[in-house]
């Protein structure tokens, strides 16, 4: 099982507060304040010495009460730079989201414009096809007509020699006169 960092540091405030309830408890309950200390002097023969531990033990309290609160202040800077970096790091998220938003959005938007310039062009394109399908329908109409006017043309136009050739093929070696097809 894994704990998270806050579930960590709430576990090591509450040992810190056991650790100071028990030494606290622990130094209160002695109701004497003299201990007794076994000493040995130079030649090693036991000693007793009464020593008055009232100050002692006050300054133990205070030590163990400092330590605990250096920790605990360190604890809350380290929360503290946490939680900055946690906010932090919410905020680059944020930044983040927004980029992609907005890029999403200019690819929304150029998905649109694409989409309108191809039904522009498919327009163009059919209208230019409609254009060329009758500008090719009025040149052969035109063409086709114009074949139909030299067939329709007295007999006698059709008959005239065009070139040179048209009149040996009709007559003998002579001055023969000629109708060119841009005269008539």
């Amino acid at each position: 099982m894994q704990y998270n960092q806050e579930e960590m540091i709430m576990f090591k405030i509450w040992i810190y507060g056991l650790t100071l309830f028990v030494l606290a408890s622990t130094t209160t309950s002695n109701s004497a304040e003299d201990v007794e200390v076994r000493l040995l002097d130079n030649q090693n023969a036991p000693l007793v010495a009464t020593l008055d531990m009232s100050k002692a033990n006050e300054r133990v309290k205070q030590f163990v009460s400092d330590a605990i609160e250096a920790k605990m202040k360190n604890i809350e800077e380290t929360v503290k730079s946490k939680q900055y970096a946690s906010d932090a790091l919410e905020d680059k998220l944020k930044n983040i989201e927004e980029t992609v938003k907005s890029k999403k959005f200019v690819s929304d938007a150029l998905r649109a414009i694409m989409r309108d310039h191809e039904i522009n062009l498919k327009s163009q394109i059919a209208n230019f096809e409609r254009n060329l399908t009758d500008q090719l329908t009025d040149y052969i109409d035109n063409k086709v007509g114009k074949k139909d006017e030299e067939k329709e043309k007295p007999e006698e136009l059709k008959q005239r020699p065009f070139d040179c050739e048209d009149v040996k093929t009709k007559k003998e070696n002579g001055i023969y006169k000629i109708y060119p097809y841009n005269l008539i």
